[in-house]
């Protein structure tokens, strides 16, 4: 137990300073399993820039149009990825765009209906859909772990929000990921590797659940 505590404190420090510093382990994407319909979870670097950013349902952002204050408006994105923006008949989908996109689709839907000929419209992200993981099993602390706007979370930091193992879990982990067609993909992990070495470590997304099972081994993390 003692030395099962010096590991956890250790791990805590550790990944606590990268989920603060905001910076994530660089390694190399890691494959799942190749089963039907099978994503890579992919390795990313730690923030994300706002211009790489894509938007999702129920982002909040202000869309404002240069020389016209009337047609400035917040909009919350649907959960089928659209606004109805000012003026305009039809909805605009902007859930999956960068914020650049996002307006170069609102300026091309208001010259498609003839409002403006050439509109500046310039987006802005007023606030952030909630994202969130999923830690069970053998942790200290299972749980929802949300991940912070415009961040990336990896498997380590999120372990280490989760309270880190206990005495009797196994070293390795399950990945589940929910994909866009509605099926599911999972991917086993050394946790214990990627704890020791930082290229080993990989960036979790929206939904992913992470499984920690009990050990019929005593210490099989030592």
């Amino acid at each position: 137990m003692k030395a099962t505590s010096l590991f956890v404190g250790s791990l805590l420090l550790f990944a606590g300073g990268l989920v603060r510093a905001g910076v994530v382990a660089d390694g190399p994407s890691l494959e799942p399993s190749k089963s039907a319909g099978a994503k890579p979870v992919a390795a990313s670097q730690g923030k994300t820039p706002a211009k790489t950013y894509r938007l999702r349902n129920t982002d909040v952002i202000s869309a404002d149009i240069v020389d016209d204050a009337r047609a400035s408006r917040e909009y919350k994105l649907g959960l089928d990825g659209t606004v109805k923006p000012i003026y305009l008949s039809q909805p605009v989908k902007l859930a999956g765009l960068s914020v650049a996109e996002a307006e170069a689709a609102l300026s091309a839907a208001y010259v498609e209906e003839k409002i403006f000929t050439r509109p500046q419209v310039a987006v802005t992200i007023k606030e952030y859909a909630p994202r969130q993981i999923y830690f069970l099993g053998e942790v200290n602390h299972p749980g929802a772990i949300p991940i912070p706007p415009e961040k990336e979370l990896s498997l380590v930091a999120a372990f280490s929000l989760a309270g880190g193992n206990t005495p009797r879990a196994k070293r390795t982990c399950t990945i589940t990921r929910l994909l866009p067609d509605g099926k599911s993909t999972e991917l086993k992990m050394d946790l214990r590797a990627a704890v020791e070495d930082a290229k080993k470590d990989i960036m979790l997304e929206d939904g992913d659940t992470v499984f920690i099972g009990q050990s019929l081994l005593d210490n099989e993390w030592y």
